[in-house]
């Protein structure tokens, strides 16, 4: 929990300024005067900043030592940085009226509205060059060459968002490869998704209504399938695993093994015997791939 806590607060000195988080600092300092504004939304707001991080840095379970569960976990400091802000709009407000009474004047209220508008502009400026992707197409590169390398009229059972969302908006969208058909592992499991998709994957013979590694007939009247009656019904086709295998279904293992294609996985028989050099050299210019490794890590 305090590793959760101590890398939020790294994460706060990276996205927000030492001006703001001061002058969100400065509306929880300003509760002590008698003359106090905005009591209660600084209360509001800085009770709303704790609970969020306490009570999300005691749930979270991802080991944040890894990148990729980093990135996971720094999606949820957004909404505790967006309190900051607002404190910090507050401490402005706060500190402006101090200085005017201070000075028994009134003319710093164009100040005011310089300094938040300053705020915002360094903001953009600091983070601009981050968040313009303008030239990052390695999403759009990494569908293109996935779905190319695919051989005609291949299953593909999708896991996971950065196969699942790229190759669905390139296959649907863009109208790329309209022979493969584009199966989600994990939807597989939701009673609506087969009653609802299978008419739309024609090349697809589906043995049940839904996804089970326990098959059978449900109270509701569904028929459930694992993944090597899946297999067994679609022998006819080439069956792509991007990226991985649901880990909950280990039927297929009877009678599959996965062989090596690129980010993915292809399901062959277990009565194939693997060539590692015939593999290699059918697989080793799938890609078309000119990005550096790690550029965009």
């Amino acid at each position: 929990m305090s590793k959760i806590l101590l890398s939020q607060a790294t994460n706060m000195r990276t996205e927000l300024s030492f001006n703001i988080q001061a002058l969100a600092v400065w509306a929880n300092i300003c509760l002590v005067r008698k003359d106090r504004q905005n009591a209660s939304l600084v209360w509001l707001f800085t009770g709303m900043f704790c609970i969020y991080s306490l009570f999300f840095a005691w749930r979270a379970n991802l080991d944040i030592s890894k990148p990729l569960f980093m990135g996971v976990v720094e999606r949820f400091w957004m909404q505790s940085n967006a309190v900051v802000a607002v404190l910090a709009g507050i401490g402005l407000a706060a500190l402006v009226s101090e200085s005017n009474r201070v000075l028994n004047t009134k003319g710093l209220q164009c100040l005011e509205w310089l300094s938040a508008a300053l705020f915002v502009i360094y903001q953009i400026y600091s983070n601009y060059s981050i968040c313009d992707q303008k030239t990052n197409y390695v999403i759009d590169k990494f569908a293109k060459n996935l779905l190319a390398s695919m051989p005609p009229d291949a299953i593909i059972l999708l896991r996971g968002d950065l196969p699942g969302n790229s190759l669905r908006y390139m296959h649907y969208c863009e109208g790329l490869r309209p022979d493969i058909s584009l199966v989600d592992q994990e939807m597989m499991t939701y009673e609506w998704y087969l009653p609802k998709m299978a008419k739309h994957l024609p090349g697809v013979n589906f043995p049940g209504n839904r996804w089970n590694p326990m098959e059978g007939i449900l109270p509701s009247g569904m028929v459930t399938f694992n993944l090597y009656h899946f297999l067994e019904t679609n022998k006819q086709k080439e069956t792509f695993a991007c990226i991985g295998i649901h880990e909950g279904d280990p039927t297929w293992k009877k009678s599959y093994s996965l062989w090596p294609w690129g980010s993915c996985d292809k399901l062959v028989s277990s009565e194939i015997v693997f060539n590692p050099e015939e593999w290699i050299k059918l697989t080793r210019n799938i890609y078309n791939w000119t990005e550096e490794y790690g550029r965009y890590e």
